[in-house]
């Protein structure tokens, strides 16, 4: 959220990814390779893991964005 408020005015398109906490906090803990943590799961559909889509929407939309959003 920090980012997306930060650089607002910067983003010209969104990939929406989501990602499941528990892999990847067990990927942080056992310094997994980012192909293993795909290859264990870590990205989901939108609105299935712990990314905030609706904040990060509102903020965006506060900005007036108007640009793409890529599932």
């Amino acid at each position: 959220m920090a980012l997306c408020v930060r650089h607002a005015k910067r983003i010209v398109h969104v990939h929406c990814k989501d990602v499941r906490g528990d892999v990847l906090r067990a990927a942080r803990e056992g310094d997994v390779s980012f192909m293993d943590a795909v290859l264990e799961g870590i990205f989901t559909v939108p609105g299935d893991g712990g990314v905030d889509f609706p904040s990060i929407l509102k903020t965006l939309a506060k900005t007036g964005y108007r640009g793409w959003l890529v599932v």
